[in-house]
């Protein structure tokens, strides 16, 4: 078998195996819990995060371990936008083109 093609389980008895801590993610998940639920890694050594608005995936995890993140408003996601870019002075013409990519974002801290 060629090094370059391994099993799903393959690539998951090998992260299970690792000693030191790893990080999967699931960005917009919004298909079936059951479609990610296959491909976690057993044991307790890394740390998963899931992206859905799909409300069902909160099965797959210990409900103390999820967290909604729900929409902002639109002045705390401007706010946020400018924050994140590091402008110190914002034009009125900034102001509402931030606006624009806000409205486009869904006033979501992640997509922000």
């Amino acid at each position: 078998m060629p090094s370059n093609s391994f099993s799903a389980a393959t690539v998951l008895n090998l992260i299970s195996s690792l000693k030191s801590e790893w990080l999967m993610v699931f960005d917009n998940a919004d298909g079936s819990p059951d479609l990610i639920d296959k491909y976690l890694p057993p044991g307790n050594t890394g740390h998963i995060l899931i992206t859905s608005r799909n409300p069902a995936h909160r099965r797959v995890v210990n409900p103390k371990n999820s967290l909604e993140v729900t929409e902002m408003t639109e002045s705390s996601a401007i706010e946020l936008l400018f924050k994140a870019s590091g402008l110190d002075k914002i034009s009125s013409e900034c102001q509402e083109e931030a606006k624009n990519i806000v409205i486009i974002l869904y006033y979501l801290p992640l997509a922000i």
